[in-house]
């Protein structure tokens, strides 16, 4: 499977946002002011279908929750944080929603956005960010190696 070069495909898709500072393809141990609005996956839940017809592949239907965090609480007012956040979540929705094979990522079949948050304090950092969440649903095909025998 391939969640790191899923990741590493949204940071560099999210990456090119005008407005994001800076993109990672895990989320950061620590953010700082300056690296805001910064851009993240994290992996959320899969479905796997083994019923390919005809060979031995596997499609794995992974949602990845692509955060954007835009500012410190406290730095921004609620409204200017509001409004900058707007601005932001619809130009990420449509740079994720124009690139459905993740930017010609190998492997993936289709990649679609489900849904978004809206501008809100987002939980990691000990809840000291505002930002938004993009949900991702990704469609890969990852061949399998069928093995008939214990160990």
């Amino acid at each position: 499977m391939s969640i790191l070069t899923i990741c590493e495909a949204i940071k560099n898709i999210g990456a090119k946002v005008d407005g994001i500072e800076t993109a990672f393809s895990e989320p950061p141990v620590k953010l700082d002011t300056a690296e805001l609005p910064a851009l993240y996956p994290f992996t959320g839940p899969a479905v796997y279908d083994g019923e390919v017809e005809g060979d031995d592949g596997l499609i794995v239907t992974r949602q990845y929750r692509v955060h954007v965090a835009t500012s410190m609480k406290g730095q921004d007012d609620e409204i200017a944080a509001e409004q900058n956040g707007k601005t932001l979540l619809e130009a990420v929705v449509l740079r994720f929603a124009n690139r459905p094979s993740l930017a010609n990522t190998a492997g993936v079949i289709e990649a679609k956005v489900l849904s978004d948050t809206g501008v809100i304090i987002l939980p990691e950092y000990s809840g000291k960010v505002i930002g938004f969440e993009v949900v991702v649903q990704v469609s890969e095909y990852v061949i399998r190696e069928i093995v008939d025998y214990d160990f």
